[in-house]
């Protein structure tokens, strides 16, 4: 996947979250920590099953991708480059979050 094609998604979420605001963050529960971080970012939301987490940098790559299937997951950064990124969660009832992060 190039990165242009990673652009639409976070174009349509920084439309989205701008305009509904409670609507992205309020379906479920979402923590991210330590934050910023260096290397290991854990992500917990409480009783909701995560099915999907991706991470995007600032220029709409994506550069994580993995599939979890629990309520909280371990993400090594360690790799990113410094900077904000976009940590997208899809849940196992097909709702989705997302929340920035920053990699030291």
């Amino acid at each position: 996947e190039t990165a242009t094609e990673s652009i639409p998604y976070l174009t349509r979420f920084v439309t989205d979250a701008s305009s509904h605001a409670d609507v992205q963050t309020q379906a479920h529960e979402v923590s991210i920590y330590p934050n910023p971080v260096a290397g290991q970012a854990h992500i917990a939301t409480g009783e909701a099953v995560m099915e999907r987490c991706e991470v995007y940098s600032a220029s709409g790559r994506r550069v994580i991708s993995r599939y979890v299937g629990d309520t909280s997951a371990d993400i090594d950064m360690s790799g990113c480059t410094p900077g904000i990124h976009l940590v997208r969660i899809v849940f196992a009832d097909g709702s989705e979050a997302a929340q920035t992060i920053i990699k030291k």
